[in-house]
């Protein structure tokens, strides 16, 4: 039979490290992808509207704007 491992040992870190050991290189790696990833999805919700026959989405272009405003926000 397999023993379950206790309550406090299912929240705790597998890494090794406590959070506040990660280095401020980390943090601003992490900011300037998001940074990165937030432009991209912005460029991609501005040729949804304003480009009359975009090649992006072309096919379901209500999905194609729904999908890239999820991406924004999430």
């Amino acid at each position: 039979m397999i023993n379950p491992l206790p309550q406090s040992k299912l929240w705790q870190s597998t890494s090794g490290t406590p959070e506040a050991a990660h280095p401020e290189q980390f943090w601003r790696s992490l900011f300037y992808f998001n940074v990165y990833r937030i432009m991209v999805a912005s460029v991609i919700i501005m040729i949804t509207w304003m480009v009359r026959n975009p090649v992006l989405g072309s096919y379901n272009p209500q999905f194609f704007l729904y999908a890239a405003l999820t991406y924004f926000l999430f």
